[in-house]
Order: structure tokens, then sequence, then C-alpha cells
């Protein structure tokens, strides 16, 4: 299967957010959503890191998310140590501090 159509039936299957979403139309397409965003907690990250389990693919290009803005770069350039920290905090509802 392409990644392409990994992506679509994660989008169609798949648990989504909006900075999920974001993430797979840019990465995967070069899509820059509508309605776009950054993860903000949680849940987010969590979807986050399901896409990036689906296709993990998508985690070679997370650099190219800070052509979208410095929130949304910082924070994909840092997934790997903030996937960590969640871990260990058994991914609760408290986020990491100073994730820049």
């Amino acid at each position: 299967m392409h990644i392409e159509d990994k992506i679509a039936w994660w989008l169609a299957n798949g648990e989504t957010g909006v900075s999920s979403k974001t993430m797979a139309f840019y990465l995967g397409y070069g899509i820059r959503p509508k309605i776009e965003g950054y993860p903000h907690d949680v849940s987010d990250f969590r979807r986050c890191f399901l896409l990036l389990e689906t296709v993990p693919f998508c985690e070679i290009g997370l650099k190219k998310m800070a052509e979208l803005g410095e929130s949304l770069g910082c924070t994909c350039k840092r997934m790997a140590h903030i996937r960590g920290s969640l871990q260990r905090r058994g991914m609760s509802n408290k986020m990491p501090q100073n994730l820049c």
C-alpha cells in the first residue's frame, strides 16, 4: 500500500483531530488545510502519535511542519521527546513544560 493510501485509510478510519489532520494532509499530500492546528493537549498528541504509528513514514517529514508556523514546527521537531515524556508520565493529562 502506498503512503498516500495509508494516510487516506487513517483519515477515513483513524482517530483524528484538527492537529493530526493537519499533519496528515500536509505531510501526505502537501495540502495546507483551511482549518489547521497544532496539538494543544494530551488527547491531541495521542491522535498525532496514532497517525505516526499507522504511517511511520510521516515521522520523517515532521521538520517540514515548520513551514506551517513556529508553534507547529517546534512541536513537531520535539515530537520524539514529547512522546517519551508523556509515556513516562503514563499519558497523563498534564503536558510537559518547555516544549520549545
